[in-house]
């Protein structure tokens, strides 16, 4: 895949901790930080978890239930930052899918062999970003033929929540796996432990090199107070912080690569090459390789080594002093 100018999503999970209020601050944050897009999870509990399954009860106290996403979306017309619905269950997708302020959806991992479900999503035209953390190959494989009978852009998003996950596990060289093998556009789900400062912005950073087309970082209000999913996120400051930081370094990779030097480049060449230099003066008519000569870092530029060799059988056109920069223009054609 070509290279594309990397952009960031803010994801707020669990954040909000079920109140619509935070929610609001959160999405007015993502929006000052200037991220691109904004993810909101939006699922009902009945529908997600078996009544047996104790380990994620929190997910009834964090539950927001649809008329309060009503008013939520609708606030969400207010920002220019995009909205991504990361719906967990058909009746929540049946819900949400008439919000104009919904721009894409995330499809989690575990849906993406419900063929039906996707279908669904698939139908809207609008951009699918798809979670492949524990999906198997065969499953994505699936999922990519699934797709291909619609149209509408899938964006392939690699990377495992762990609480946080170890640099170990980040495997970023799956993303350019993914991306070569689907042609598809691949992002990285950042979950390292945002009080690594370090590796929470490099990590990430790693990721655009290894081919990442979008970051997906989480935010919080206030991380010290450890609320839920707040061991990978970021403070509204520092997740400002760290879109400018992924703006910057984005700017290191060109979208047109060639080997052809830049401006800048010249400039360094110019100044740490070294160039032919007279060692005595010379006549017009004088052979070059007749002549004495010296390569030494000089004010401007002149031949190389490598260049000069091609003109040794050419005549000087003039008469030139010792110390004279040899350059092309000084030899017959």
């Amino acid at each position: 895949m070509p290279y594309k100018k990397p952009e960031n999503i803010c994801e707020i999970a669990s954040a909000h901790e079920g109140d619509p209020k935070k929610l609001r601050q959160l999405i007015y944050n993502a929006n000052q930080s200037g991220a691109d897009w904004v993810k909101l999870q939006i699922f009902k509990y009945e529908s997600l978890v078996e009544n047996s399954n104790n380990a994620f009860d929190d997910l009834k106290i964090i539950e927001i239930k649809q008329d309060l996403w009503e008013e939520i979306l609708k606030f969400c017309e207010n920002f220019t930052t995009k909205i991504i619905a990361e719906v967990y269950d058909q009746e929540s997708f049946d819900f949400v899918k008439g919000f104009k302020s919904i721009s894409a959806y995330k499809i989690p991992t575990a849906d993406i062999n419900d063929k039906e479900f996707c279908a669904n999503i698939f139908q809207q035209g609008k951009p699918v970003f798809v979670g492949t953390g524990g999906a198997s190959i065969r499953e994505i494989d699936e999922l990519i033929k699934l797709s291909d009978k619609f149209s509408c852009q899938i964006k392939l998003i690699h990377g495992i929540q762990s609480f946080p996950t170890k640099v170990k596990d980040s495997f970023l060289e799956k993303i350019s796996l993914f991306s070569d093998r689907y042609q598809v556009e691949v992002g990285y789900a950042d979950h390292i432990d945002a009080e690594n400062k370090l590796m929470s912005f490099s990590l990430s950073a790693m990721s655009i090199a290894a081919g990442a087309s979008f970051i997906e970082k989480h935010i919080t209000l206030n991380r010290s107070e450890k609320g839920y999913d707040y061991y990978s996120a970021l403070n509204p400051i520092e997740f400002k912080e760290f879109v400018n930081f992924i703006k910057l370094i984005s700017k290191s990779i060109k979208s047109n690569p060639t080997f052809n030097l830049s401006k800048s480049e010249k400039i360094y060449r110019n100044k740490m090459k070294k160039f032919a230099v007279l060692s005595d003066d010379v006549s017009k008519g004088e052979i070059l390789k007749d002549t004495s000569f010296q390569f030494k870092r000089t004010s401007k530029a002149g031949l190389t080594r490598l260049e000069l060799s091609k003109f040794l059988n050419h005549s000087f056109k003039l008469n030139l002093k010792k110390g004279n920069v040899i350059n092309s223009e000084y030899l017959e054609k």
